[in-house]
């Protein structure tokens, strides 16, 4: 897998209309791609605006990142850079990013706002 990750470019800025095929076909001028795929949101499926292209050679990936660097992509002008792996550290920092569990929060504080409106009703009933 390390060799496959030599060769991966992440691609932003892509049109919400972009399909897995789409990149392939586009980035086919600049090597031979193993891999092209446009980054989805697990819940509607709808593109995220993003998507990584993994070429065969990494020196394709390499002469794309350091040369071209953007390229116009249906309409749209698009960043090109090396896609590198995220470590452990990053991939835990994220899910910490991502809020906290708005429903237990919120039933907690509702429990606690309650609370003394039910004493009050126990002491007066």
């Amino acid at each position: 897998m390390g060799d496959q990750l030599k060769g991966r470019v992440f691609v932003g800025g892509l049109p919400y209309s972009a399909k897995d095929a789409d990149l392939k076909r586009f980035f086919t001028k600049y090597g031979e791609i193993r891999e092209a795929s446009v980054v989805v949101d697990s819940h509607t499926g709808a593109s995220r605006g993003f998507g990584f292209v993994t070429f065969k050679r990494a020196a394709d990936a390499d002469y794309l990142v350091r040369q071209v660097k953007t390229a116009s992509f249906e309409g749209r002008q698009v960043d090109l850079r090396r896609a590198d792996p995220k470590s452990d550290e990053d991939l835990s920092a994220g899910r910490r990013q991502k809020g906290p569990r708005r429903g237990r929060r919120e039933e907690r504080g509702r429990s606690r706002e309650r609370e003394p409106d039910r004493k009050k009703k126990q002491e007066s009933g």
